[in-house]
């Protein structure tokens, strides 16, 4: 049996994507406070802030992946007193202006993972996947591999996460390569 993905909190859960793939863009009275380091900061300071504002001065610095500049080792280092727009948005927002953004972290936040399920004549059958609930449910009525819609889905029996679709493409073909024994094995 699979376990369905389950609703969150609409909170930040603080994963980092976010500062990795936008822009902050500082509120005037952040800007103008001088507490945090934007991309300008080596030139000279921009009182009209309508003007800051044209030119992308009150942008937050990036590091040189073109992430937040307070970033570190994947997690915000002034999560406590972030920008206002960084407090309004978090990745698992109901809010429409962030669906965009959101479908974008979400793609990139995506888990693959190579499985073994059984089939109904006790054969197994190993895949990837990044999204194990929506595939288990498309094997359970037949649309998720031409070989267990012949031979029917009975249940998943193991799944690993792992770091990338080539990884699980590579530990899938590893696992194909077995004995049935070793391959319950090959996942503890």
């Amino acid at each position: 049996m699979w376990f369905p993905i389950l609703d969150m909190e609409d909170k930040c859960s603080e994963c980092g994507e976010c500062c990795k793939l936008f822009l902050i863009n500082l509120t005037e009275e952040e800007y103008k406070s001088g507490g945090f380091k934007t991309q300008f900061d080596e030139f000279d300071f921009i009182e009209d802030f309508n003007l800051a504002e044209e030119c992308g001065a009150n942008i937050i610095e990036q590091d040189s992946k073109g992430g937040c500049v307070y970033l570190e080792n994947g997690k915000c280092s002034i999560h406590q007193r972030r920008p206002e727009t960084c407090k309004e948005f978090f990745c698992i927002s109901k809010d429409e202006k962030f669906k965009d953004m959101i479908k974008d972290i979400n793609n990139i936040k995506k888990a693959w993972y190579v499985y073994l399920l059984e089939c109904m004549d006790g054969s197994f059958y190993t895949g990837v996947t990044n999204d194990l609930d929506a595939r288990m449910n498309a094997h359970s009525i037949g649309k998720g591999s031409k070989y267990v819609y012949r031979k029917g889905f009975k249940e998943l029996l193991r799944c690993k996460k792992c770091k990338d679709k080539s990884e699980a493409c590579r530990f899938e073909y590893q696992i194909k390569q077995l004995s049935r024994s070793e391959k319950l094995g090959w996942f503890d």
